[in-house]
């Protein structure tokens, strides 16, 4: 077996309640998204993203035994998505932005916080999330790290 290429089945989730987003959440945290890669199609009333995600899943793995980490474009879709708000965001497309977490609060809104305070909002009317991974990994040397 070879140490230094782990493969992970591709993910595929949905989430329908704020618990399913809390996973979804963790899956992405840290994923880097280019602007670009962000859109709300409003005659469909969905958002959608594409994020280079790092594989928090198997990391475990890596910690043990030392092989490298890995990376996966996976994308993400939101339904039932009325208006958006966006604060704090690069305007260039091709810049790219870290996604801390996700949350689903009582006024009917989801929350993409970014790193350097960047967020979005979503209005649903109600929460509907998909996750899908859309390639296969890739291994990357580094490993998210916060400073306190």
């Amino acid at each position: 077996m070879d140490h230094n290429s782990h493969t992970t089945p591709p993910l595929k989730l949905k989430a329908i309640d704020s618990e399913d987003l809390t996973i979804i959440s963790s899956l992405l945290q840290d994923a880097l998204i280019p602007i670009s890669g962000m859109r709300y199609e409003k005659e469909k009333n969905q958002f959608y993203l594409v994020a280079n995600r790092f594989c928090w899943e198997c990391a475990h793995h890596h910690e043990k035994d030392g092989t490298a980490f890995h990376r996966v474009q996976s994308g993400t879709l939101f339904d039932y998505v009325k208006n958006v708000q966006k604060q704090g965001l690069a305007t260039h497309p091709e810049t790219l932005v870290n996604l801390l977490t996700i949350h689903n609060t009582k006024d009917g809104c989801v929350h993409l916080v970014f790193s350097e305070g960047g967020q979005i909002k979503l209005e649903i009317e109600k929460l509907s999330c998909k996750l899908e991974d859309l390639e296969e990994t890739y291994t990357t040397p580094s490993h998210p790290a916060h400073g306190i």
